[in-house]
């Protein structure tokens, strides 16, 4: 149950995170910062999972 909880938790965190990468498209400052963001936790989404 706990690894299903922690899939969920991490697939939120990626979804929030790639809403403000779009959302801060139109300021370049934000964009760079929520990119760096999105692309970290997409290679730890499979990591946190085990």
């Amino acid at each position: 149950m706990s690894i299903y909880k922690k899939i969920f938790k991490t697939e939120l965190r990626n979804r929030k995170l790639n809403y403000a990468l779009d959302i801060s498209k139109f300021n370049p400052k934000y964009h760079e910062e929520a990119e760096k963001l999105a692309i970290s936790t997409d290679i730890l989404k499979y990591k946190s999972i085990f």
